[in-house]
């Protein structure tokens, strides 16, 4: 059984090549199970038509008490093997 314990920082993500995204960075507020997650997609999993889906699912684990959002930041720390002087937060 795959699980995500409490505590855990949890990024979403979906797509694919070009459009691979991040959907939110949140923390786990109490395990979240491979049951956990049936119930979070159930209700978009019957639906045929195209959707932002992935907001929905996220809802329902904050819904269901499982998810917190937290804030994060970006730090870019250079580019080509050279590291920046000074900090660029993104």
């Amino acid at each position: 059984m795959r699980k995500i314990k409490a505590g855990t920082l949890v990024v979403f993500t979906s797509g694919d090549y070009s459009d691979y995204t991040h959907c939110g960075h949140f923390v786990a507020l109490s395990d979240i199970t491979d049951e956990d997650y049936q119930e979070a997609v159930k209700e978009e999993l019957t639906k045929k038509e195209y959707t932002q889906s992935h907001d929905v699912v996220i809802a329902n684990f904050i819904l269901m008490g499982k998810l917190l959002e937290v804030s994060c930041n970006e730090v870019h720390l250079g580019r080509y093997g050279k590291v920046k002087p000074q900090l660029e937060v993104l």
